[in-house]
């Protein structure tokens, strides 16, 4: 996918193209007549504009395609040197782990577009070519997924070798599979002895990886124990903050006490500071801001330290 042309939009020149690297298809074309573009492409799952586009012509063509990947909004892409020659866009990556199904994608969003006439050419790094591929890569990246999986240090644990189906791509997404349950499995029992209220994310992560997981959609369900795993470590450190922000108001409430009776006296008998340290005192503790508090009470400890000392 690459911006669409508001009607009776000019092109622009290189110089005035330095900030984004998206732009219409048009002004694509246009500027690879004048040379080749650095570029990023990552397919986005929507059959209406199945790539995203990123193309520069000084930009470093991997941060074209972090750039790409993330307005896709998949893993599934490649990135490089992009040429226009006789009608054909050539992609020369430098990434060697294209997407099987890409050249469709690309000719896909060419044929959404009205670019016909123009044919993608896919080349790999070892200097092979992506053919035509008519179906989809999902089985490829579920058995790609399966072999992470069951690999050692992988999401999911290897349980067993050997026998008649070890080198079967069915029987090993199967394995993978029921690894993957029995670690999310586990990932629901520490889930709930967290504590995490209010998390309602974490458990529906979990609920649609083991669904994927049972489909043998691995990739999916991969990608959902990743998003799990960052989610979590989110919420547990959020829970942390918490819970001390929790025991520091505490702390700072018992210590207050120690000086409020003090501070209500100085401050009835008409000394102005001493109700000025009362007010703030209580604001930032009504308000939890404990932080705020714990730097008014040295304050109040202070004052009151000083009364003391006067009068006696």
């Amino acid at each position: 996918m690459v911006k669409k042309d508001k009607p009776g939009r000019k092109g622009r020149d290189d110089e005035d193209d330095e900030d984004s690297p998206f732009m219409p298809l048009e002004d694509v074309l246009r500027k690879l007549k004048a040379g080749p573009l650095n570029f990023g492409v990552y397919q986005t799952g929507d059959k209406n504009n199945p790539v995203m586009i990123a193309a520069h012509k000084r930009k470093n063509p991997a941060f074209l395609g972090k750039q790409a990947k993330k307005e896709a909004g998949t893993s599934k892409g490649a990135y490089g040197t992009l040429t226009l020659q006789s009608g054909v866009l050539q992609f020369e990556c430098e990434n060697d782990d294209p997407p099987a199904s890409l050249k469709k994608r690309i000719k896909s969003m060419l044929r959404e577009m009205g670019f016909n006439k123009f044919k993608p050419k896919i080349l790999l790094p070892g200097g092979g070519e992506l053919g035509d591929d008519d179906g989809d890569d999902e089985d490829d990246e579920d058995a790609r997924a399966a072999a992470r999986l069951i690999a050692p240090g992988g999401a999911a644990t290897r349980t067993r070798r050997g026998g008649k189906g070890k080198d079967d791509p069915e029987a090993l997404k199967a394995e993978a599979a029921e690894a993957l349950k029995a670690r999310i499995a586990e990932l629901e029992q520490e889930l709930g002895k967290a504590g995490l209220e209010g998390e309602r994310e974490l458990p529906g992560l979990l609920s649609d990886a083991r669904a994927a997981a049972g489909a043998l959609k691995l990739r999916k369900a991969e990608g959902l124990l990743d998003r799990f795993d960052k989610s979590y470590r989110k919420a547990q450190k959020a829970a942390g903050e918490a819970g001390d922000a929790a025991r520091g108001q505490a702390k700072v409430e018992a210590a207050f006490a120690d000086h409020e009776a003090r501070l209500e006296a100085l401050a009835g008998g008409g000394d102005r500071q001493a109700d000025k340290l009362l007010g703030v005192m209580r604001k930032a503790i009504e308000g939890g801001d404990w932080k705020k508090a714990q730097g008014a009470l040295k304050l109040v400890a202070k004052f009151t330290g000083a009364a003391e000392t006067e009068k006696g």
